[in-house]
């Protein structure tokens, strides 16, 4: 009762349709077209030209006159490499700025270069060690001193110095280009 009170039976009723009308189309569209397909017959014919067709041929005098008619045109040359323009300008503040980076580095390079090459203190003459007798003494009889050790060559290997990090000063180089342009 209470179906038809509040009409959920047609919900049910409608679905149920639909799914009927669906199976039917389903059928009809797996179903040949016989009477499409007997109307037309069935001829095979294939597009064969008796000779080909060569494109180069052809084309060969459009090719000539485009040949003969466009000649490229040069590239401007960059401003860079132009004296006396704000690029060029630029550009040289920016090399004289790289070489003396380069210089300041080979200048520290130098002079460390020159510390390393500082005589160094002479080797400490080795001692020959006094060979203990074949006769039990008493420890306090044979007594060796140790030779003072020298400061090793090889005790700083490794061990970084601040490095110079080569930056420039921005603002000087902007201030340059302003005062380029």
């Amino acid at each position: 009762m209470e179906l038809i009170a509040t009409g959920v039976w047609l919900t049910a009723a409608l679905s149920a349709g639909v799914v009927a009308l669906s199976g039917w189309m389903l059928a009809r569209l797996a179903r040949p077209q016989r009477a499409a397909v007997a109307a037309q017959p069935m001829v095979r014919t294939s597009q064969v030209s008796p000779e080909l067709y060569d494109d180069a041929q052809h084309d060969v005098p459009v090719q000539e006159r485009l040949k003969q008619s466009w000649t490229p045109r040069p590239l401007p040359k960059p401003l860079h490499l132009s004296p006396g323009t704000v690029a060029a300008a630029a550009m040289a503040s920016v090399d004289a700025a790289a070489e003396l980076r380069r210089a300041a580095a080979r200048a520290e390079f130098e002079r460390k270069a020159a510390e390393v090459a500082a005589p160094v203190a002479a080797p400490v003459p080795l001692r020959p060690v006094a060979v203990a007798p074949t006769v039990a003494a008493p420890a306090e009889a044979v007594s060796v001193a140790p030779a003072p050790a020298a400061p090793s060559l090889y005790a700083s290997m490794g061990v970084l110095d601040e490095a110079d990090t080569g930056s420039m000063d921005l603002d000087a180089v902007l201030r340059r280009r302003r005062a380029a342009s």
